[in-house]
């Protein structure tokens, strides 16, 4: 048995498997976040055996980049169950207990998706388990920029990699953190924001943190407006970007609970934006002054 041990938002988690896989081949965008030992809030154990959970019961289904998801309840409730597939062909499985300390995870080794599987697995769990301490899973494009981290938030399709390619062009020192699935923590009520090793179709993987900048919805338009959000405005510009079983109530309150103290740290705003220099320049200068 091998153990790997990767810090995420300041949180650790061990991925454990048979040592004759190769583990840093399999999770490379992992790597970068990989420490030698840790506390783990979370353990993960990978099998390349197939196994059968019976009296499976359907909870929601989702289609995304990464093919279609099935979430079901098994052992009476105890536990959950995701299965991930693509045009009909199971992929992997990840059986998990409800507080997600625990996963065993179920894949095919010389599949050529065996590394995007995984990772996709761990990162699915890991969003739950970081709701206990403070953290946050976001959907979001994300700047470091001064020496803060600012966050694009937005419907798929809206351009929030556009607009945050917008600003490495256009605002000196502006650079990428991450783009699809920053972290952020809010600790003493400081709010952090972390990169992780889940970027999307961006390969940024970097470990690297700020303080927490500000938050910015985008949506399209023929004119560059911004303005401030501010208590259920802001959570409602926010909210529908985190990452949740929303049909597990605890994780869902631990969720809100956790939006609410962040946006009391840090500025949020919606941005009514065209693709264009003036639109970054906009939301820079609205987030700095």
């Amino acid at each position: 048995m091998i153990e790997h041990f990767y810090k995420v938002a300041d949180l650790v988690f061990v991925v454990r498997a048979d040592e004759r896989l190769d583990l840093a081949a399999l999770l490379r965008n992992c790597e970068p976040f990989r420490v030698a030992s840790g506390e783990a809030v979370a353990v993960f154990d990978l099998y390349t055996s197939p196994i059968s959970y019976p009296e499976k019961t359907f909870l929601e289904s989702d289609d995304s980049d990464m093919g279609h998801s099935e979430l079901f309840s098994v052992g009476g409730g105890s536990h959950y169950l995701l299965e991930l597939s693509e045009e009909g062909k199971k992929l992997g499985m990840m059986l998990c207990n409800r507080a997600f300390t625990n996963m065993e995870v179920r894949f095919n080794p010389a599949s050529p998706y065996a590394g995007l599987v995984v990772s996709s697995m761990i990162r699915i769990a890991f969003a739950q388990r970081v709701l206990a301490f403070g953290g946050i899973s976001m959907h979001s494009s994300t700047i470091l920029c001064g020496g803060r981290g600012y966050m694009f938030m937005g419907k798929s399709g809206t351009g929030k990699s556009t607009h945050t390619r917008l600003w490495m062009e256009n605002i000196p020192g502006a650079e990428l953190l991450n783009d699809d699935n920053p972290y952020v923590r809010v600790v003493d009520g400081r709010a952090t924001v972390y990169g992780s090793p889940w970027s999307g179709k961006t390969p940024c993987y970097r470990n690297l943190s700020a303080p927490l900048g500000g938050i910015v919805r985008l949506y399209q338009a023929p004119y560059n407006k911004i303005r401030r959000a501010e208590d259920v405005d802001a959570l409602n510009q926010v909210l529908p970007g985190c990452s949740v079983l929303r049909r597990d109530s605890a994780l869902h309150e631990m969720l809100v609970d956790n939006v609410l103290a962040m946006i009391e740290a840090t500025t949020v705003a919606a941005l009514e934006c065209l693709p264009d220099a003036d639109a970054a320049r906009t939301s820079h200068e609205f987030l700095t002054r």
